[in-house]
């Protein structure tokens, strides 16, 4: 776990600080996560019990957007805690039996003043890992992950099963521990594991009744008085300062963003990045394999120069072969040796020879269709490699589903089905749009379908990435920070982002022409400038803009 039961609490007490009596306006879901937006409250209210990754944060209407656009479809489990609590107002959040289980508690008006009560349950304690809804007498409503009674000794979890919250901890709580003796280190009710290994490690800094009178508290109602520290990356909530520990800043629920929908978005974004490789690197091991036996079938050609020579040979020496020989042995000029050569034994030395000319000829018209065949494979890698490179280069959750989506189009109905543009994503800044393919369609269509001669075109310098084109109105003349916003998007969308600077070509599109043997960008270009730029840069000006945020339409 990556929370302890601490947490829970003290996550409590800050949605009862933020969202107590709000009303939940919406609701979002998907693979074991649900998020609830509340009206006039900017930031969501985030649950996660994937095994993995389970807790409770705040998450931007951004973070939700790129979840919402990864699902296709809608979980029943989200459908119906927007049927039952979208309307409603939060009571109250608590934490259930000092363990990992958060309870949030709704009420909604229906008819003349009767109130109709709606309870919430997170569970990521041990092996119980669910997300539950129950109504006004703590019947199940509805359930992500289903526990029949007949087949597991947990209890129910099927809808119309009354609620009984797991099995508690086994160990003791807080109040129960003697206060002359160090907690055992392998739990205590209310303190994660994790915690108390840190105290047992720690036990000589402070007094025994100082450790337990901050356990008591760190298990009790007065959390909200202790420290929100880490340790290792992973926040805790305990009244002492322990060594090897950092004080945060920031809230329970905002410190562990970065631990739960953060880490659920980039999971998601590489487990659609390893499923849109896998057929590339299938396919790119099979082009491999057939590009080398083409290249051994072409070395093997040279034969046929050999067969020519053979023919020739027995045309020009009638007189030292015979019918019935089997072989002959001749002196051939060119290499100034001696050559032996078979013979069919019941021919004419002519009809040896027009043998050895039709092997010769059938071995050219081969070689040559052998050679468009490995020009046709070796493209097509090339293809398939700038694909893998592309993909491999997007981290963002929007841009990867869209690609996906792209993908499982079913090659005979994509027209149909996606008559816009191929992948690519647009984003507006200071009444400019720019275009960013995601793919090798994508950048195609942008370079020789949507721009116009006088656009402005960027590629980061020498190494794969996205075609970004910024298009440039009539009459209407650019700046200097369009170019760095544009500059900076083909860096940010090229295999070196990841580097402080980036060095971006531009030029104008009708200086952009298409390369017949594909290569870098698969064009070439001249009459371009150069910019030397950082890859976040574009996003620093996004916000600082007072257009759309990013991610506009794809």
């Amino acid at each position: 776990m990556w929370f302890g039961p601490e947490m829970t609490g003290r996550w409590s007490l800050e949605i009862n600080d933020l969202f107590q009596g709000a009303r939940c306006a919406r609701a979002a879901g998907g693979g074991q996560w649900l998020a609830l937006g509340f009206s006039k409250k900017t930031d969501w209210l985030f649950f996660s019990w994937n095994p993995s990754r389970p807790g409770c944060c705040l998450a931007t209407p951004d973070e939700i957007r790129a979840l919402k656009e990864s699902f296709s479809s809608t979980p029943s489990f989200t459908s119906a805690v927007t049927s039952h609590i979208c309307g409603s107002r939060l009571s109250n959040a608590e934490q259930i039996g000092s363990d990992r289980i958060l309870a949030l508690r709704f009420t909604k008006t229906i008819g003349a003043g009767f109130l109709k009560m709606i309870s919430l349950i997170m569970e990521t304690a041990g092996t119980s890992v669910n997300m539950i809804l129950l109504d006004g007498d703590d019947h199940v409503l509805e359930c992500d992950r289903r526990i029949f009674p007949e087949k597991s000794h947990k209890p129910s979890r099927i809808p119309g099963a009354g609620y009984i919250p797991p099995d508690p901890f086994p160990g003791p709580l807080p109040t129960e521990l003697d206060p002359l003796t160090r907690p055992a280190p392998h739990g205590t009710r209310g303190i994660g594991a994790p915690l108390v290994k840190l105290l047992w490690r720690s036990w000589h800094l402070y007094t025994p009744n100082r450790w337990k009178q901050a356990m008591v508290r760190t298990a009790g109602p007065k959390l909200q008085d202790a420290q929100l520290r880490t340790h290792a990356g992973v926040p805790f909530v305990f009244p002492l300062v322990l060594p090897d520990t950092q004080k945060l800043d920031s809230g329970a629920l905002e410190s562990a963003r970065s631990r739960v929908v953060r880490m659920l978005i980039s999971n998601l974004v590489d487990a659609i990045r390893r499923e849109m490789l896998k057929p590339l690197v299938k396919r790119e091991r099979s082009l491999t394999n057939s590009i080398t036996a083409m290249q051994g079938r072409l070395e093997d050609s040279s034969l046929a120069e050999q067969w020519k020579n053979f023919g020739e040979l027995l045309l020009s020496n009638p007189d030292k072969i015979t019918r019935g020989m089997t072989s002959v042995s001749l002196y051939d000029w060119r290499k100034e040796d001696q050559v032996t050569i078979r013979l069919n034994p019941h021919i004419t030395p002519a009809d040896n020879a027009s043998r050895y000319f039709a092997r010769y000829k059938k071995q050219v018209r081969a070689s040559r269709e052998i050679g468009i065949q490995l020009s046709r494979a070796i493209r097509e890698r090339e293809m398939v490699r700038s694909e893998k490179e592309q993909i491999e280069i997007l981290d963002d959750i929007a841009d990867v589903s869209t690609l996906s989506r792209e993908n499982k189009q079913p090659s005979g109905n994509r027209r149909k089905a996606r008559p816009a543009a191929p992948p690519h994503r647009v984003f507006r800044y200071d009444d400019r749009e720019f275009y960013a393919g995601l793919n090798e369609r994508g950048n195609r269509w942008i370079t020789f379908s949507l721009a116009s001669p006088g656009d402005i075109w960027f590629h980061a310098r020498n190494t794969p990435g996205s075609h970004v084109l910024m298009k440039v109105p009539d009459a209407e003349p650019h700046s200097q920070e369009h170019v760095i916003f544009g500059a900076s998007l083909a860096a940010y969308y090229s295999r070196a982002r990841l580097s402080g600077k980036v060095a971006v070509d531009y030029t104008e599109r009708k200086y952009v022409r298409s390369r017949p043997d594909g290569g870098k960008a698969g064009v070439l270009y001249d009459h371009f400038s150069t910019v030397t730029i950082s890859p976040e840069l574009w996003k620093k000006k996004m916000s600082e803009s007072e257009s759309d945020p990013p991610g506009g339409k794809t």
